[in-house]
C-alpha cells in the first residue's frame, strides 16, 4: 500500500519533538501538574506582570483589550418573568430592571466587574466575596453586596493534615490547607483564610496585617482560568511573554535614546582669537556660559552663520 510509507513518516515527524538527537538535547521539560511547586517563582511573575502593566504600553494595551472584548459596556440583564397562563408580566420586569439598575449603580458592579477580569489576567486569580447587608435602608433594594480579594491576600501557608498548626487556622484535625485554600477529607474547598489586609498596603502602619479571617467556601466566587484538570490556583496571563515585553520595552527606550544622541549635532567654532558667542543672543533669563566659562552659541534651524577668514566651523554628530 503506497499510503503506508507516507502515514509512517508523517507519525514520526509529529514525535520529533520527543527524540534524543543535537537539535534538542539541550531541551529540558518535565511534565507538570496543574499546580507549580516554585511558589517564589510565582510571586515574582505577579508582582513582574504588575510594573510591566504600569510601565509598557504594549502590556497595558493587552490587558485593556481583553476587558473590552470579553466585558465590553457590562452586563445588561432583562427580565422575561411571565404570569401564570405564560403571558408576559410588564410590571414585574419594569420592576426587576430598576432594581438591577439601583444596586448595580449603588455598588458599581460594571467598574468592579473590570478591575476583577484585570486581575484575573495580571495575577491570575481573584476572590469575590458575597457578603448580606443588614441595612434598614429603604432605599437597599437587594442586601447583598460584593467585595474583590486580590490573590495576594490569600495566605500562602500550605498545612497537612493533623499538623499542630491546625488549630491556629481553626480547621479539623482531617483538614489540610494548601496556598490559603482549606480542603476537607475529600479533597473539597470547604474555606479560604484571607489576610485582613494587603501585605504592602501603605496604610498599615502600626497594624498587624498578619491577622487572618477563615471564611466558607459559599461566600467566596474564586475567578481563575484552570490551565490543568487539577489546577487549585491560577497564574498570570502575561507570565509566557513577560521578557518578551520587556525585551520590547528596552528596545524602544534604546532607540529612542539613540535617536536622541544622533539629533544632538554639536559645532565647534575655531578661531585665532577669542570673540563672543555665534548666531541667536542668549536670552536674559539664562546663561551665556557653561560650567567651565565656555561661551555658549545659541543656533536655529536653516541659519546662515558670516564667518570671518580667521574663523572655521568643525561638526561632531555622536551617533
Amino acid at each position: 500500500d503506497p499510503a503506508q510509507p507516507i502515514a509512517g513518516s508523517t507519525s514520526r515527524r509529529t514525535l520529533d519533538a520527543g527524540a534524543m538527537n543535537r537539535l534538542v538535547r539541550g531541551w529540558k521539560a518535565r511534565a507538570p501538574s496543574g499546580e507549580i511547586s516554585e511558589l517564589a517563582e510565582v510571586r515574582n511573575v505577579r508582582q513582574r506582570a504588575w510594573d510591566m502593566i504600569e510601565n509598557s504600553g504594549h502590556a497595558r494595551k493587552m490587558i485593556r483589550a481583553f476587558i473590552s472584548h470579553t466585558i465590553g459596556c457590562g452586563l445588561l440583564p432583562e427580565s422575561l418573568a411571565v404570569r401564570r397562563d405564560d403571558s408576559p408580566y410588564p410590571e414585574f420586569r419594569k420592576r426587576a430592571k430598576k432594581v438591577w439598575k439601583h444596586w448595580s449603580a449603588d455598588e458599581g458592579f460594571y467598574a468592579k466587574f473590570r478591575r476583577g477580569a484585570s486581575e484575573v489576567a495580571a495575577s491570575g486569580d481573584i476572590l469575590i466575596r458575597k457578603h448580606r447587608l443588614d441595612s434598614l435602608d429603604p432605599r437597599v433594594y437587594v442586601p447583598i453586596g460584593i467585595e474583590l480579594i486580590a490573590c495576594e491576600r490569600l495566605v500562602e501557608d500550605s498545612i497537612l493534615p493533623g499538623s499542630s498548626m491546625s488549630g491556629r487556622f481553626q480547621m479539623p484535625r482531617d483538614h489540610f490547607i494548601y496556598r490559603g485554600i482549606e480542603f476537607d477529607g475529600a479533597s473539597q474547598a470547604v474555606a479560604y483564610h484571607i489576610l485582613r489586609h494587603h501585605p504592602q498596603d501603605p496604610r498599615l502602619f502600626r497594624r498587624d496585617w498578619t491577622t487572618t479571617d477563615r471564611v466558607p467556601a459559599s461566600e467566596i466566587i474564586h475567578w481563575f482560568w484552570p490551565d490543568r484538570p487539577d489546577s487549585l490556583r491560577g497564574k498570570s496571563w502575561l507570565a509566557p511573554m513577560l521578557l518578551e515585553i520587556r525585551d520590547v520595552k528596552d528596545y524602544k527606550e534604546d532607540e529612542m535614546q539613540a535617536a536622541l544622541a544622533a539629533a544632538c549635532v554639536t559645532l565647534a567654532v575655531k578661531r585665532k582669537t577669542p570673540g563672543g558667542p555665534l548666531g541667536l543672543q542668549t536670552p536674559t533669563s539664562e546663561d551665556s556660559v557653561d560650567d567651565d566659562d565656555n561661551t555658549l552659541s545659541r543656533m536655529q534651524p536653516a541659519m546662515l552663520l558670516d564667518l570671518t577668514t580667521e574663523e572655521s566651523i568643525e561638526g561632531f554628530n555622536p551617533q
